[in-house]
């Protein structure tokens, strides 16, 4: 399901409302970039956890991003950045069902 969440003030509304960005936050599976602009993203776009390891599940674009790619500003660039995200989900999910058939 796809999470709009498009705020300068990331930071403080992870940490006191009750959105999905923070429940995703609680279980672990997302965190806030280390300046607290947004999530923090591996280079592929992944969500990095808690744990500090890419959630394999969880890509995030846009404004969320920008603590990770730096800020994106006008269309070019947050089109360019929406299409390298949309080419890693195509990848991701080509090698999804690349695992599944050899598991068949």
């Amino acid at each position: 399901m796809p999470v709009t969440y498009d705020t300068p003030a990331v930071s403080e509304k992870f940490a006191t409302e009750p959105t999905s960005i923070a429940a995703l936050g609680l279980m672990g599976l997302v965190r806030l970039d280390p300046i607290g602009l947004g999530l923090e993203t591996d280079a592929h776009g992944r969500a990095v956890g808690t744990s500090g390891q890419p959630t394999d599940t969880i890509f995030v674009s846009g404004p969320l991003a920008r603590g990770s790619v730096g800020e994106l500003m006008g269309i070019p660039e947050v089109t360019a950045h929406a299409e390298l995200i949309a080419d890693e989900i195509h990848q991701w999910l080509g090698y999804q069902m690349a695992s599944r058939r050899k598991a068949s």
